[in-house]
């Protein structure tokens, strides 16, 4: 499909006026056929959204700086083209193309631990690690600090039946633990996030400046296990 085509289908779903659409949510059977179809104009030409993770860039509104964690190492980073733009506006199309699968990061708000498996999540951690570029490590600290509570906060524990019990279990976010990828404040080495102290009010009362504390400060400690 051409850029030309679908702007001007856009542009009569928007007829009908956005509050609508929203309302609406575009037939679900219409977005299940679009998601399975190579419409979509990436920086790595035309994908299907179905088969690869597509992201929204700075240019529609994403203030994650993805070049900060991505840059000199192997990362294949799917990006919905600016040329959209020139077709309709930027609030238009990320409400469009969010329901055909465009996130801003590695996974939608609002997904379940059950309903998805980020392997771009693991390539990106397993990558900014071997880098040791202790930048990228902080800058993907403060991100997943940011944007928790929005996107990941459901999805660190998973639950399973096993012959009538319910269980828990380590959700997807149990790879956090498995690479050095936050900095210590002592030496700047990369260390393990429960090898390190969440730095806070309580814990610099007995250990001051000589403990191990993970930097950036963060807001949340829980799921970093410090």
């Amino acid at each position: 499909m051409g850029l030309i085509w679908l702007s001007s289908w856009l542009n009569e779903l928007y007829s009908m006026s956005l509050q609508n659409l929203v309302d609406f949510k575009i037939g679900s059977d219409i977005m299940d056929t679009l998601a399975k179809t190579p419409f979509i104009l990436t920086n790595h030409g035309f994908v299907i959204p179905s088969e690869v993770a597509v992201h929204f860039n700075n240019d529609f509104g994403n203030h994650i700086d993805i070049r900060r964690l991505i840059s000199g190492i192997n990362i294949k980073w799917y990006e919905v083209d600016k040329s959209y733009l020139k077709y309709s506006s930027m609030r238009n199309w990320r409400i469009f193309l969010k329901e055909v699968g465009v996130t801003g990061f590695v996974i939608p708000p609002g997904s379940t631990v059950s309903d998805w498996d980020s392997q771009e999540l693991f390539d990106l951690l397993a990558n900014v690690s071997l880098s040791g570029d202790r930048e990228k490590c902080k800058y993907l600290l403060k991100v997943f600090d940011k944007i928790w509570d929005a996107y990941f906060s459901d999805k660190v524990e998973a639950f399973c039946n096993m012959d009538g019990e319910v269980k828990s279990f380590k959700g997807m976010f149990g790879v956090l633990d498995e690479y050095k990828w936050v900095v210590s404040s002592l030496d700047a080495r990369l260390c393990y996030p429960q090898d390190l102290f969440y730095h806070c009010e309580a814990v610099c009362s007995i250990f001051g400046d000589n403990a191990c504390y993970a930097i950036p400060k963060v807001n949340l400690c829980s799921p970093f296990h410090f």
